[in-house]
């Protein structure tokens, strides 16, 4: 897993994608993401911000910034 800054910002724009498309489908609705947050902390104690909120969070953040390109620096 990817604990840097761009690593932590990939995934959160990979799950705001996942979450938006699956509710946009109608394949999830506000009780999957509520139980999915259940599953998560259930079972990996030590995660933080995988609640409905942080979901919901995920996914502003991927509306925001779907469009945007960012460029690494060299010293990465």
């Amino acid at each position: 897993m990817d604990f840097s800054p761009f690593g932590a910002f990939r995934s959160g724009l990979n799950i705001g994608f996942l979450i938006t498309q699956k509710i946009a489908s109608a394949d999830w609705g506000d009780k999957t993401v509520d139980k999915l947050a259940d599953f998560i902390k259930k079972r990996n104690l030590e995660l933080k911000g995988f609640n409905r909120r942080g979901f919901y969070r995920m996914q502003q953040f991927y509306r925001t910034y779907k469009n945007s390109h960012f460029v690494s620096s060299i010293m990465t």
